[in-house]
């Protein structure tokens, strides 16, 4: 049913919008036209100091104003995909799908998927900051075993934690419950899911 798409939809509309009006309000806009009509006459390492200059004077407001962005959208985010497994669950029940409905009745499960969110957050910082030790470690060894190991382990951490909504929504369980659970059905059936996943 196309309308379960819906949420993903707005979540990716607010991010487009917002990012443009971020560019206004930090004035990145603005300073990359100038560069952009200044590349003509100045040399490349001219046009990286003016900028890493217009950085370095706007710092303060270019960071709160990305920090804000950045949690209202993994706000955003969390209420679209609550409010997309609220219309998966209608659809399995045969309920009418409705987007006002399912955004309205989404609040009943924003904690549990912001919980989740933070959850996998926090294992994923964990999990990179794991990659940059062993990459600082073997990087001098073979740089591209380095890449392609990274990229497995970041795949696989994806796949193992694909079905942590659907065990959140479909099997009522809690944030960490639903992550163990998708964790252990990947690896019983690791096929499965990454032939879903495509």
């Amino acid at each position: 049913n196309p309308i379960i798409f819906l949420p993903d939809i707005l979540a990716l509309l607010y991010v487009i919008l917002g990012t443009y009006v971020l560019m206004i309000t930090t004035g990145l806009i603005d300073h990359y036209t100038s560069i952009i009509l200044m590349s003509q006459n100045l040399a490349t390492d001219q046009l990286i100091t003016n900028f890493n200059t217009f950085l370095e004077n706007n710092f303060i407001k270019i960071g709160l104003t990305f920090g804000l962005f950045f949690i209202s959208a993994f706000l955003v985010g969390t209420g679209t995909t609550a409010s997309k497994y609220e219309l998966i669950s209608d659809l399995i029940k045969n309920k009418k799908l409705t987007l006002g409905e399912a955004l309205t009745y989404s609040y009943k499960n924003f904690k549990k998927v912001l919980v989740t969110k933070i959850l996998i957050f926090t294992l994923s910082l964990i999990l990179i900051f794991v990659i940059f030790l062993l990459a600082g470690i073997s990087f001098t060894i073979y740089q591209p075993i380095t890449y392609l190991v990274t990229i497995i382990i970041l795949l696989v951490f994806h796949l193992a934690i694909f079905f942590r909504y659907p065990y959140l929504f479909l099997k009522n369980k809690k944030p960490l419950v639903s992550i163990k659970d998708s964790v252990k059905y990947f690896k019983n059936l690791p096929k499965h899911v990454f032939l879903i996943w495509l």
